[in-house]
């Protein structure tokens, strides 16, 4: 469980980053494209579904929906959800980015969505630039920024290892 914890997390600081300054796109013109993948961990008999649903138009991403839903026991879940809450609270704050969890039964839905039409890429990058892991600043999720526009091209490359997308 703490592995996919720790999975999500990650997947958000990477997803997380885009603009307001990103042309407003329309509908026209726009293509979405469903990203799939299945974390079966053994040893804490759980298994995770990340889907990653990427609309975008030419090379240019307009939204990311991420959900990722788990089954384990749910004894875990309340830890869970308080440490998800706690590090996602000065994200959800971020204009263009929303974030839910919830369980039921033995799962545990991760909703997270980003649309760069709306988000504000300077809080964003200021933020993540606040994080940081093993004493060095986590700047990795806007790898995929192109002038401070989310590149479709980089974005596969980088961050949907491991996915099947349709």
């Amino acid at each position: 469980m703490k592995k996919v914890i720790i999975s999500f997390m990650f997947l958000f600081v990477l997803t997380g980053c885009s603009n307001s300054v990103v042309d407003s796109v329309t509908s026209i013109g726009t293509k979405e494209m469903v990203c799939t993948m299945l974390d079966d961990d053994v040893s804490d008999d759980s298994s995770t579904t990340n889907t990653m649903t990427v609309n975008y138009k030419g090379d240019l991403i307009t939204k990311i929906k991420s959900v990722s839903v788990t089954e384990s026991d749910p004894t875990y879940f309340k830890d869970s959800i308080d440490m998800m809450n706690t590090v996602m609270t000065e994200y959800k704050k971020i204009k263009g980015i929303t974030f839910t969890i919830s369980s039921k039964d033995r799962l545990l839905t991760m909703l997270m969505e980003i649309d760069f039409n709306k988000l504000d890429i300077d809080a964003l990058i200021a933020l993540s630039n606040e994080y940081e892991e093993d004493g060095e600043t986590a700047t990795t999720n806007i790898d995929y920024l192109v002038d401070k526009k989310p590149s479709l091209k980089l974005f596969k490359e980088q961050e949907l290892e491991g996915y099947t997308c349709k």
